[in-house]
């Protein structure tokens, strides 16, 4: 993005600081490959696995995309589902996409993006096949005696939070579902990798809070004032006065030039800029020889309602 040149001289050499984070693996958990015909209203869960790709990560995540290959039969569908184990052939079901997915590619790989479903590592995929699906790709055959798909088949698709036997199981076979899962290192359901927009700070617009903090405001000479300000990530980040209408409404003159600047790192970030009084500030401050000076800090995350924090400095001749 280019900067107005206006606002470079404004911001007269202000400085942007990364906070560091931890940085994490995205990972791709499950295995697709050419499916068996499944029953509809039916949910399916892998029980055992001989070797091959886990269902579950191997840490905290954040299900972005599933994959999963058509079979030859049009219009069917299929909802991805995380469960936990409880023991035995009991599963519960812990998180789900919000819909049923329908396969409209045949006899290839079918992606489907903007997910948001979290999974632990003691966690693992399974699918539902809704009334209407019968012959779904839910699994496909390995020839490894160890590879095992146990299911449920129910009335009503399975609720959150209940616990049902999985006692039907085929073998040898495989789950027909992969996942790409981000990390999600603040655990606020937002994968860090495409879809956080602040890593690092948990929040809800896009992984972040409203929220900024004015750290430090130092005299800089006769004219200037130094902001030093914290923000989690992405966003627009607007420092003038209390009083200015563009930052609040209020009828009192603006004591500084607003100085505006748009956010791209995504982690958190600190911001050193250099504000101008205003001519009425340095008069006032001229003949008091003093001049109490409000400033606001307005932080707006990307997609999200802006927060603010206001503080006072005393500025001397």
């Amino acid at each position: 993005m280019r900067v107005p040149r206006r606002v470079v001289a404004t911001l007269l050499g202000g400085l942007a600081l990364a906070l560091p984070t931890t940085a994490q693996a995205s990972q791709t958990i499950g295995q697709a490959s050419g499916a068996f015909f499944c029953s509809q209203d039916t949910a399916y869960v892998q029980t055992s696995l001989a070797a091959g790709p886990s269902y579950s990560p191997s840490s905290y995540g954040v299900i972005t995309s599933w994959s999963a290959m058509a079979n030859g039969v049009s219009d069917q569908s299929m909802k991805l589902i995380v469960l936990r184990p409880d023991g035995g052939t009991q599963f519960t079901v812990v998180a789900r996409d919000s819909t049923a997915r329908v396969f409209t590619n045949l006899n290839v790989l079918n992606t489907f993006t903007g997910l948001r479903v979290p999974i632990e590592p003691s966690q693992r995929l399974g699918l539902y096949l809704p009334p209407g699906s019968d012959s779904g790709p839910c699994e496909f055959m390995t020839w490894t005696g160890g590879d095992v798909v146990s299911f449920l088949s129910t009335l009503v698709e399975p609720p959150d939070n209940t616990p049902f036997a999985y006692s039907g199981s085929n073998s040898p076979r495989r789950l027909n579902a992969q996942a790409a899962v981000e990390p999600d290192t603040d655990r606020d359901v937002f994968g860090d990798e495409t879809q956080d927009q602040c890593v690092g700070t948990a929040g809800t617009a896009n992984g972040c809070p409203s929220t900024v903090t004015i750290d430090k405001l130092k005299q800089k000479g006769d004219t200037k004032v130094k902001v030093t300000a914290t923000v989690p990530g992405a966003g627009t980040l607007k420092v003038g006065s209390a009083s200015d209408p563009a930052l609040a409404s209020a009828a009192a003159k603006k004591s500084l030039k607003a100085v505006t600047t748009s956010l791209t790192a995504t982690t958190k970030q600190q911001l050193k800029l250099t504000l101008k009084l205003t001519k009425s500030a340095i008069g006032q401050r001229e003949n008091n020889g003093k001049l109490k000076l409000k400033v606001k800090a307005v932080y707006t995350p990307t997609g999200g309602p802006p927060g603010s924090q206001t503080k006072t400095k005393k500025l001397k001749s």
